[in-house]
C-alpha cells in the first residue's frame, strides 16, 4: 500500500471505531411512556423494561430500557403492559 493509501485506511478505521464507540442517543420527546412490557405486534415475545417515545402524536421511538427525555413528562407504566397503536374503536358518532 501506498502511505496515502495507508493514511486513509487508517482515518476510515478511526471514524468507523468513533462511530461505533459513540453512546447512542435519547431521543427528544414529549412524553415518555415507561413501560415493564411492549407488545409490538412484530416481535414474538414482548419486550420486557422498554421507553416509548412521543412527540406530539407520534410514536417516534422505542428503546429498551427505562429512559427520559429532557423535559418529557414521564408516564410511569412499568407494571404494565403496553400495546401502542390501538385506538378506542367503541365510540358512538351520534351521542
Amino acid at each position: 500500500m501506498h502511505s496515502w493509501n495507508r493514511w486513509l485506511f487508517c482515518v476510515g478505521v478511526l471514524v468507523l471505531l468513533w462511530l461505533v464507540s459513540a453512546p447512542a442517543q435519547t431521543p427528544r420527546a414529549d412524553v415518555v411512556i415507561q413501560a415493564g412490557r411492549v407488545i409490538d405486534g412484530v416481535a414474538a415475545t414482548a419486550r420486557e423494561r422498554a421507553t416509548i417515545f412521543i412527540t406530539g402524536d407520534r410514536i417516534t421511538a422505542v428503546q429498551d430500557g427505562w429512559q427520559t427525555s429532557g423535559n418529557a413528562r414521564v408516564i410511569d407504566l412499568k407494571t404494565a403492559t403496553v400495546l401502542p397503536g390501538l385506538i378506542d374503536s367503541h365510540t358512538h358518532i351520534t351521542s
